[in-house]
């Protein structure tokens, strides 16, 4: 709205005076003289908003890509990495002196399936799945690889230690039996 006109009774404090202050607005020139006299902080304003949106856009493109790529490589009931995850990991530098693998299949899986249901076949992997993470270390890495094979991919420093950690899993697997 161009050229609006304000009249106010003048006081002050409270004391009504007989004058009256008339004031006559318009927006584009006041718009105008506040961005001439503030140029400086008007720009330093804009600058702080753009890189705040900018910053603000990077930081969601790379949460949704991180959570995107660990949708993509993660089997959703167990949480264990899937074939995608378990390409990624090979494609990795070798990092330990010796590396192995590891295939698990969990014994007599279709008659728990059709004993118990499938729900219940479901909870097996998944109980399985977490046996798994708690005996293997940081450095292991487990795949669900499709139904109920589980494969491990298997680092050491030194081969002594591969044979004392493949007995403690051996001797695990035997203790959690359903």
């Amino acid at each position: 709205v161009r050229n609006r006109n304000f009249v106010h009774p003048l006081s002050i404090q409270g004391v009504a005076f007989e004058h009256t202050l008339f004031y006559e607005s318009d927006f584009a020139d006041e718009l105008l003289s506040l961005l001439h006299e503030e140029r400086n902080a008007v720009f330093i304003i804009a600058i702080i908003y753009i890189l705040t949106v900018i910053s603000l856009f990077y930081l969601n493109l790379n949460f949704e890509r991180r959570y995107f790529q660990n949708l993509a490589e993660k089997d959703s009931m167990t949480g264990l990495l899937n074939r995608r995850g378990l390409e990624i990991e090979f494609k990795k530098p070798c990092r330990y002196q010796f590396e192995g693998i590891a295939v698990f299949d969990i014994d007599n899986f279709k008659k728990i399936n059709d004993t118990y249901g499938h729900e219940k076949g479901d909870e097996v992997i998944c109980f399985v799945a977490d046996q798994m993470r708690a005996v293997l270390r940081d450095m292991d890495a487990v795949f669900r690889f499709g139904g109920e094979e589980l494969f491990t991919k298997l680092n050491w420093r030194s081969l002594r230690g591969s044979w004392l950690d493949v007995r403690v899993w051996h001797d695990a697997s035997q203790q959690n039996t359903l």
